[in-house]
């Protein structure tokens, strides 16, 4: 059995500490360049349209016909929907908590194939595999080391609560 717990001779509570620091920077990373981006896009849309209107390219919007112009406003309305659809559906599917990827309802997925894990034992905590990865049995534990059942995890997962106030119910 192949059980993930300490890599380069770590202690369990400093790498799940470091890989929730790791998970957080990459959120927030990546929240401020898409707000950038968007920032960057209206900006240059803005300069290019105004350089366009002063090089008499473009004629100025009370001189143009209403439906075009409509036309070219549902244009941009349609393509910045897209463009946020896209970047709404690119965001991660899973988070990752206890060596395990979790979706939002709180099944356990493969942290190397992203497929479903199955429990193959109840023996002092819960134990997941991947019917598709070799020796990936994994033992769920939390921070400090303890082991916990999958019905733990899922509602730490779910309701963001601690071990603590799962095992006083």
């Amino acid at each position: 059995m192949h059980r993930i717990g300490h890599k380069a001779g770590l202690p369990v509570t400093r790498i799940v500490r470091i890989m929730k620091i790791k998970e957080s920077l990459k959120e927030h990373i990546l929240s401020y360049l898409i707000q950038t981006m968007f920032g960057l896009v209206g900006l240059l849309s803005l300069t290019i349209a105004s350089l366009f209107v002063q090089m008499g390219l473009v004629p100025k919007v009370s001189d143009l016909n209403p439906i075009p112009l409509a036309r070219a406003v549902l244009a941009l309305i349609g393509l910045c929907s897209f463009l946020t659809a896209y970047i709404i559906y690119s965001f991660p599917k899973y988070k990752t908590r206890f060596y395990v990827k979790w979706n939002k309802k709180g099944d356990p997925f493969c942290p190397a194939c992203e497929r479903p894990m199955a429990e193959n034992s109840r023996d002092n905590g819960s134990i997941l595999s991947c019917p598709k990865c070799p020796k990936s049995n994994i033992r769920l534990q939390y921070e400090d080391g303890r082991y916990i059942y999958i019905e733990e995890a899922r509602l730490m997962i779910i309701k963001g609560i601690t071990l603590d106030e799962i095992r006083k119910k």
